[in-house]
């Protein structure tokens, strides 16, 4: 376990999303296959101001789940849906072999497995199950396992208000109608990056408590040694070395 605090925050800066709060279209999370795009769909905002609003509004009643996996194949133009059902999907990434991928179901604090090949092919498993944050996107690491980004964490000892509100459809609707200024307080800051084996196990997690080096976090890119890091919503890319050191 580690800290990201003690970790290099560099200077690196991006522009914040400029699109009006009006633009809600489709978005798309990808991953190629061959000659193949795998990706999944959800509808929800272009803009990080209301991010918390569909966090917290996205249906978990399973009549009302919408978001899918589909395949699509620019050659023909054609696209097919691998599996309904999903929520609040988010995101997706083939294993090494293409033999599955992965798929983070962001409300469900889960990631399910999607076989691609061999006789579970079509089949879905959970991966991983009761995350200790709500997953976001997921990459491949160096050792042959996965890291995932946590955008706000999920602890024993506080209350989580995603998790309170499971059921109670109303009073989520309710919530959702509160400035977002005054709902994002409610979430969690805390930040954490978890690295997964092949089977789904948690071998290494870097933590920073309060979100005072990297909130929000949305993406983790590792590359020659070093994790880069990103957020959908906040302007910064953060950098942290990967080298472990004894205890950690």
């Amino acid at each position: 376990m580690s800290n990201l605090r003690q970790r290099k925050h560099i200077d690196a800066r991006i522009k914040s999303d400029e699109r009006k709060d009006e633009d809600v279209k489709p978005n798309a999370r990808w991953d190629l296959l061959g000659k193949l795009a795998i990706f999944v769909f959800i509808v929800l905002p272009l803009t990080c101001l209301l991010a918390c609003i569909v966090l917290i509004e996205s249906p978990i009643e399973p009549e009302l789940v919408t978001d899918r996996l589909l395949k699509y194949d620019p050659v023909t133009n054609n696209t097919e849906v691998l599996y309904k059902k999903l929520y609040f999907a988010n995101g997706v990434q083939l294993s090494k072999d293409n033999s599955y991928l992965l798929v983070s179901e962001t409300t469900k604090s889960r990631i399910l497995k999607y076989h691609l090949t061999g006789p579970k092919q079509g089949k879905v498993e959970k991966f991983i199950e009761n995350l200790p944050g709500i997953p976001d996107n997921i990459r491949r690491s160096s050792g042959g396992g996965y890291w995932v980004a946590l955008g706000t964490c999920r602890n024993a000892q506080r209350v989580n208000l995603l998790d309170i509100l499971q059921d109670y459809p109303w009073i989520r609707k309710q919530l959702a109608k509160i400035p977002e200024r005054f709902l994002s307080t409610a979430i969690s800051s805390c930040t954490l990056i978890i690295e997964l084996d092949e089977q789904g196990n948690i071998i290494r997690s870097l933590h920073d408590p309060d979100g005072e080096r990297f909130s929000r976090i949305s993406e983790v890119e590792e590359h020659a040694g070093h994790l880069y890091i990103g957020s959908f919503c906040v302007p910064y890319i953060g950098k942290v070395n990967t080298y472990k050191k004894p205890g950690l």
